[in-house]
């Protein structure tokens, strides 16, 4: 669904304080030092909050103007997305870098197909200086952050592009070298997907790679993306719905399903991304394997990606094992590298 400006009052304001208030609270930002600290603080105490602080060198438009668009739970995290090491930056860095030499990458084009609002664009144009960064978004609300960030960064080496239409992209946008789905796919509708991914197949270039990062996998236990319930990917449709309006505070009891997969409630799977290429004609994808390293396969690209806590080594340890004991490669989410081959494939 678009993003919709949300009202947005000022409700205080000094040299050292702003607050400005939305239908779900207040968002507190305070100066510190030579940054800001943004706070949230929700009308409802039980409300969903990925992060509820963030310390950020934004000016007061940029924080303003994500707080007027992004869901209120989710304006610090925004935030974070971009600025904190630990996150996209990682993901980004740990990506590419374990299936090629970011040196390799000099002067390529990169794609960032559906930028939002620009976290992940301004982490690539940061990783690959001397690459060329195209970054496409439908959303004029997202796209008008994106290059609110740009103009903070001083991303020389970025262009932003809308798309004309959700099944369209920019007239003479050109090809690539490497394309990023950087937490994109899952946010795409069954038949977007099927449609959509060998449009985007088409831009990149032979011997070119497909990044598909940050998507959860549509078979884990949990479906910790939207609803944080368990066993839900495993329901059908009407049931997984039933349960999410039963169980999950995070969304009104009369969500609808169409809103929810918008949202990003069913992953993705390696055989399901493998099988739309398969078909897609242009040149046949091949998964690649992590670069001769202390990582080995998508299990350890995984787990540097993650925060590598105690938990998530037991998780690793658990898809070792049932790799070594199957031959079946699982990670709860989705870090594929898929390269386009130099011969063309007939559809």
């Amino acid at each position: 669904m678009p993003s919709q400006l949300k009202e947005l009052t000022t409700v205080a304001s000094s040299p050292s304080t702003v607050v400005m208030e939305r239908e779900e609270g207040r968002v507190r930002v305070e100066r510190t030092g030579g940054a800001w600290r943004v706070t949230l603080e929700p009308s409802d105490p039980g409300r969903h909050m990925e992060s509820r602080t963030h310390e950020t060198r934004y000016p007061l438009e940029l924080i303003e103007g994500i707080a007027e668009i992004k869901e209120f739970g989710n304006i610090c995290d925004e935030m974070r997305r971009d600025e904190a090491e630990d996150y996209v930056a990682r993901n980004i860095r740990q990506t590419i870098a374990g299936y090629c030499s970011l040196p390799s990458l000099k002067g390529a084009r990169v794609l960032d197909f559906g930028c939002g609002m620009g976290a992940s664009t301004m982490r690539l144009a940061n990783l690959l200086p001397d690459s060329r960064i195209v970054g496409i978004e439908l959303e004029p609300q997202l796209l008008r952050i994106a290059r609110k960030r740009q103009e903070f960064y001083g991303a020389q080496n970025v262009t932003l592009l809308q798309s004309p239409g959700g099944d369209q992209l920019p007239p003479e946008i050109g090809t690539f070298d490497v394309i990023m789905f950087s937490a994109l796919f899952e946010h795409l509708l069954p038949g977007e997907r099927a449609t959509l991914l060998p449009r985007i197949w088409s831009l990149l270039n032979p011997s070119g790679i497909l990044f598909i990062t940050e998507t959860p996998h549509r078979w884990h236990p949990r479906e910790g993306h939207t609803t944080r319930l368990p066993f839900i990917n495993y329901a059908p449709d009407a049931v997984a719905l039933w349960a999410t309006r039963r169980f999950c505070r995070r969304y009104p009891r009369d969500v609808s399903w169409e809103f929810l997969l918008r949202e990003g409630i069913r992953g993705g799977s390696v055989r399901e991304i493998m099988g739309i290429l398969r078909t897609a004609g242009g040149g046949r994808p091949s998964l690649l394997k992590p670069l001769p390293s202390d990582v080995r396969d998508r299990i350890d690209v995984w787990f540097r990606e993650t925060t590598q806590s105690r938990s998530k080594k037991l998780m690793r340890t658990a898809f070792k094992m049932l790799r070594y004991s199957t031959g079946i490669t699982y990670v709860p989410s989705l870090s594929l590298a898929i390269r386009k081959s130099a011969t063309v494939q007939s559809a």
